[in-house]
């Protein structure tokens, strides 16, 4: 099984590839960032370069909505169709 990691934005973002497809899990390195609702999902594409492309696509919208709530948890954008 293959295993990556790494950060954007503030969060750690790390995978594991048990053949098709990705489980992805992101979680913020630093107190003042928002916690993601859905830090865990799956990408079934094979490639990881797409798989931490949606990771950072789910931040983004997670710290853009994040600026317009209080702390806490925050939507995890995207679709449950990585389910």
């Amino acid at each position: 099984m293959e295993k990556r990691a790494t950060r954007y934005r503030g969060y750690l973002i790390e995978g594991q590839s048990p053949g098709l497809g990705w489980l992805i899990e992101a979680h913020p390195t630093q107190p003042d960032l928002p916690i993601l609702r859905r830090a865990a999902f799956r990408v079934p594409n094979p490639s990881w370069r797409d798989a931490v492309a949606q990771a950072r696509a789910h931040i983004d919208a997670a710290l853009s909505l994040g600026a317009h709530m209080s702390a806490g948890t925050v939507y995890m954008g995207g679709s449950d169709r990585h389910e």
